[in-house]
C-alpha cells in the first residue's frame, strides 16, 4: 500500500430537497491501495456519499479531491468509478460487450484497446461467455459480475463498490474475494455482508445519521459489540470466540 494520499474528503455536507442534513461534515483521507469498508445502518448516507464521491451529486459544501484534483460534478472522471447498488442502473445497452466498452470508448481509446479491455475485464469476473448476450436476460448474479466488469475496464484509480456481493451465490462471492485480493486497487466497499468486508478490507468507516462516527481498524471496530449495537448492527459471527465443540452425532457431551 502506498503512503501517498489519493483521496481527500473535506467537510462534505449534503441535503436532498425533502431531507436535510443527509451528510454532515464528512472528512477522511485515503492512501493508495487501501481498502476501506463503509458500514452503517440503512439510511445512514452510504450510497449518497458514493454518489458525491463519483460526481453524480453536487455537495452543498465541502470538497473531494483525487490525486490533488477536485472532483467536478457531472463530468466524466476516469480516476474514480462507481459500481451501483442495483446493476440495472449500470447496464443499459444492447449487449454485455457494449456495456463493458462504454467507459473505455468515452475515454477516447482506440478500438483495439477497447476490445482488449472488455475481454480482460470479463475474463477477470469469469463472464467472458456472456459477451454477446443482452444484459436484460442475465440472472441477478450475472448482472452483478458484469457490472463489476464495467468499472474494471476503465482501470480507475479508486473503485467504489455498493453491495457488491448482493445476488451472488457462494461461488461468485468467493470469486470476488479472490479477485479483490489480486487487484492493486484502492477501494471503498459498502456492504451489509460484514464477513465479506472482514476478508477484503483492513480499515472501516462507520457512518450513522449522516456522520462518520468511527474510523479505524476493521477488526477492532467490528469486534466491539457495544459499538455495533449502538449503531443498529451486529458483531460478525466470526469475531465471537468459539468455545463450544461442534455437535457430532454419537459424541459424548461435556459435563
Amino acid at each position: 500500500m502506498s503512503s501517498q494520499i489519493v483521496l481527500k474528503v473535506n467537510k462534505l455536507c449534503f441535503s436532498y430537497p425533502d431531507k436535510k442534513n443527509v451528510l454532515t461534515d464528512i472528512s477522511f483521507e485515503m492512501n493508495g491501495g487501501e481498502r476501506i469498508a463503509l458500514i452503517g445502518p440503512n439510511g445512514s448516507g452510504k450510497t449518497t456519499l458514493f454518489l458525491l464521491l463519483c460526481g453524480i451529486l453536487s455537495p452543498a459544501s465541502g470538497g473531494i479531491a483525487v490525486n490533488g484534483k477536485d472532483i467536478k460534478p457531472n463530468q466524466f472522471n476516469t480516476d474514480i468509478s462507481y459500481m451501483f447498488q442495483s446493476p440495472d442502473d449500470q447496464l443499459f445497452t444492447a449487449t454485455v460487450f457494449d456495456d463493458v466498452a462504454f467507459g473505455p470508448i468515452n475515454e477516447g481509446l482506440p478500438e483495439g484497446e477497447v476490445k482488449d479491455r472488455v475481454k480482460s475485464a470479463l475474463e477477470r469476473v469469469k463472464c467472458h461467455e456472456l459477451i454477446d448476450k443482452s444484459p436484460h436476460h442475465l440472472s441477478g448474479g450475472e448482472k452483478r459480475m458484469v457490472a463489476l466488469a464495467t468499472i474494471l475496464s476503465m482501470h480507475p484509480e479508486i473503485m467504489l463498490l455498493d453491495e457488491p456481493t448482493s445476488d451472488l451465490d457462494l461461488l461468485n462471492r468467493r470469486n470476488i474475494i479472490t479477485l479483490f485480493a489480486s487487484l492493486q486497487k484502492t477501494m471503498i466497499i459498502s456492504s451489509h455482508d460484514l464477513e465479506f468486508l472482514l476478508e477484503t478490507c483492513n480499515r472501516a468507516l462507520i457512518i450513522d445519521n449522516g456522520k462518520i462516527v468511527e474510523d479505524g481498524n476493521i477488526v477492532d471496530l467490528l469486534s466491539d459489540e457495544g459499538l455495533m449495537k449502538s449503531h443498529h448492527m451486529e458483531k460478525p459471527h466470526s469475531l465471537y470466540p468459539h468455545t463450544h465443540k461442534r455437535a457430532i452425532p454419537g459424541a459424548p457431551r461435556d459435563h
